[in-house]
């Protein structure tokens, strides 16, 4: 039998056969890239839409008269979304020793977007040493939040004083231990 000399019906049913096996495959196509653009969307809003808490500055006031060191961490919000279940805390270390009293218990609560939370300590003790550059003052600042049930931020920064500037200079991302 010639193909040729089948009925166009027949041969117009093949074609109609075929564009739709190929028309499936398009669509299933279509379809991939279009979930994979909406996941690429979700990310990017999400990246975007999000707290993103960090520390705004680290203040050191000294008074020489009263022999002490007045100690301010700002912790910010500079995302756009309310960071929830915050935790924030530091630890304060003179020559590689934490100064007791220096940790903060855990109080979580919210952060809304721009908005700061305040970490305060005053040394009286190391003072001396502090100020004229023969022991070391390091700061850890550590915060953890929430900004969606199933997602969690915890950070850690570590902070020298260099006495010379009266300033706490960021040493970077501390590595986590047992005692955050």
């Amino acid at each position: 039998m010639d193909i040729c000399s089948t009925d166009p019906v027949t041969i117009a049913t093949v074609i109609i056969a075929v564009a739709t096996v190929v028309n499936v495959f398009v669509a299933l196509f279509q379809w991939m890239a279009a979930r994979s653009s909406a996941e690429t969307a979700k990310r990017i809003f999400e990246a975007g839409n999000r707290p993103y808490v960090g520390v705004e500055s680290i203040v050191c006031v000294k008074d020489e008269a009263k022999q002490y060191l007045n100690i301010f961490a700002i912790i910010r919000n500079f995302g756009t979304a309310t960071a929830e279940n915050c935790d924030f805390g530091w630890r304060l270390y003179v020559d590689g020793n934490l100064l007791s009293g220096t940790e903060i218990p855990a109080n979580p609560t919210f952060l809304f977007p721009t908005l700061a939370h305040h970490l305060r300590a005053v040394l009286y003790k190391s003072y001396p040493r502090i100020s004229n550059g023969s022991s070391i003052l390091e700061i850890v600042v550590r915060f953890s939040y929430k900004w969606q049930p199933d997602k969690s931020h915890i950070y850690e920064e570590k902070y020298r004083y260099e006495h010379s500037q009266n300033a706490f200079l960021g040493l970077g991302v501390a590595p986590r231990d047992s005692q955050a």
